[in-house]
């Protein structure tokens, strides 16, 4: 059994009713499929600055959950595999790439305790937004995200800008109604900046670029930090 250091009542939230929830957001597999099918390019605008060319890559996409990222870089002519804690997330995601005629890999395990097979395994691991700050010990998941890479392979990283303190996380805010009534309360840990930058720095990357972006939207303005390293 696999024991989660992403505290247990945040996965159980996470993991509630995952699939109806993406189903939802998305839409089914089959409709979500044919999204990513006729432009999977415009599905990777997070990323167009840091890769020219998916062809012949093998990725690990941290956390992304429903396959957004993911499934889309295997379009474009990646490997890619998922490492996530959601068994809801993994059916949703391994059901959109069927429908899509294409393959990806999914582990459902914990990155801060990372099986070695993995290691010196890929050319780029990407963070989805909204990641880092699950992970209570940032030192050990930069470190296994560093071991995972080959030499020379490139880290990409957009996520939630760091200057949050911790507090009670809102899992359920986009979810139905009846269902998030039912939830537990989860936590998540916002790191500083320095935190964040020094635990990369420490763990055998190189950094390469850091930036930051607003984007608004229509409930608020939202930072997001930007940055890219290199295993040496």
């Amino acid at each position: 059994m696999i024991e989660y250091s992403i505290p247990t009542e945040f996965k159980n939230a996470e993991d509630y009713n995952a699939y109806d929830y993406f189903a939802y957001k998305n839409g089914e597999p089959a409709d979500r499929a044919k999204k990513i099918a006729a432009d999977p390019s415009a599905m990777l605008e997070d990323f167009a600055e840091y890769f020219e060319d998916y062809k012949g890559l093998k990725i690990a996409a941290i956390s992304d959950t429903d396959g957004s990222y993911a499934i889309p870089m295997v379009c474009m002519g990646a490997e890619v595999t998922i490492f996530g804690v959601f068994e809801d997330g993994k059916r949703y995601a391994l059901k959109t790439a069927k429908a899509a005629g294409v393959s990806i890999n999914y582990e459902v395990c914990d990155v801060l305790d990372m099986d070695e097979r993995f290691f010196d395994s890929f050319d780029a691991v990407i963070i989805k937004r909204g990641t880092i700050h699950y992970f209570y010990d940032i030192e050990t998941f930069f470190g296994n995200i560093s071991k995972m890479l080959k030499t020379g392979g490139k880290l990409v990283c957009i996520d939630f800008h760091p200057f949050y303190k911790e507090g009670v996380c809102l899992v359920s805010k986009h979810r139905f109604s009846n269902i998030q009534r039912q939830l537990p309360e989860a936590s998540e840990k916002r790191f500083a900046l320095t935190d964040i930058l020094q635990a990369v720095s420490l763990c055998g990357l190189k950094i390469t670029s850091f930036d930051e972006e607003t984007v608004t939207d229509e409930l608020a303005a939202k930072t997001w930090a930007c940055l890219t390293a290199e295993r040496i």
